[in-house]
């Protein structure tokens, strides 16, 4: 995947998360169009949705954990006991500054 489109796709996932909310313990919903509060690995389905190019979902939650510093589960750093939207929002704007 080129660093321009894992950019799109990261700011999406980005955006998505600051319109609608954060959530823990559920994908919430994968259609961008959709509103609702999602976790950082739904954000980044829907980004992916939300960009032409046909992004590889996969490979664009391995670059968010990797560029963020999150590591591999990004889910279970998602969902841990005491984590905050506003640590959620710094990993991922993190990863979208590492993008080269």
């Amino acid at each position: 995947m080129t660093p321009q489109l894992t950019r799109e796709v990261l700011e999406q996932a980005l955006g998505l998360l600051e319109r609608d909310g954060w959530a823990q313990n559920t994908y919430g919903p994968l259609d961008p169009k959709t509103r609702g509060p999602r976790c950082m690995i739904g954000a980044v389905i829907a980004g992916c949705r939300a960009v032409s190019g046909w992004p590889n979902v996969e490979e664009s939650i391995d670059a968010l954990g990797e560029l963020s510093g999150v590591g591999e589960k990004v889910s279970l750093w998602n969902d841990t006991r005491g984590r905050t939207k506003d640590e959620v929002l710094a990993a991922v704007r993190k990863a979208i500054d590492a993008v080269r």
